[in-house]
Order: structure tokens, then sequence, then C-alpha cells
């Protein structure tokens, strides 16, 4: 799935040139995710029929992982954008953890 920034980062290539990021792409979740997901999505196993209150904040490593976005880079990301992207990891978690259920 791809995420269109409405706040590209701006950040430096290799020659020193300003680029913005625009576009992110969340890749499929791995087994090797697992172990980013926070510990109260588990406890919290109503996590498709309610709205889910975990801190967006909890889920930064896993979003980094899944994404290819440094920690630094996600700190620069507007809550606007952050919000639609911690909804869509959310989705992915939750249509993982069914299929191990």
């Amino acid at each position: 799935m791809t995420y269109t920034l409405k706040y590209p980062l701006k950040e430096k290539n290799e020659q020193g040139q300003e680029v913005e990021l625009k576009d992110i792409i969340i890749h499929r979740m791995k087994v090797k995710h697992l172990k980013l997901i926070p510990k109260e999505i588990y406890e919290v196993r109503e996590y498709k029929r309610k709205k889910s209150t975990i801190n967006p904040d909890k889920l930064l490593p896993l979003i980094a992982a899944l994404t290819g976005l440094t920690e630094k880079q996600l700190d620069e990301i507007d809550l606007v954008d952050l919000l639609p992207i911690t909804d869509e990891v959310m989705a992915i978690v939750g249509e993982a953890l069914d299929q191990t259920a």
C-alpha cells in the first residue's frame, strides 16, 4: 500500500541537494515484525470491534520496519499523515493476528 504524505518530508540526498519524500510504501507484515507489535494490542483482542486506544508512538518501531523509514524520519512526519499510516498498520496487524489465531 502506498500513502502520499500531505506534508512531504524534506531531506538532503548524498549530493547535499534537498529532496522531498512524498510517498511512503507500507510493506507486508512478516514474522520478523511480530516482536515489534506492542503488547497492548495482544491484551485488547477486541481491536476489530472497537477503536484502538493504542498510543501511535508505541507503533513507531513497527511503522519504521514496515515502511523502511528511520525513526528520525518518522519524528518529522506531521500528525495529519501519521494517524492514517497508524490506522493502516493497525489493520495489517489485525489481519495478521486473525490469521495466527
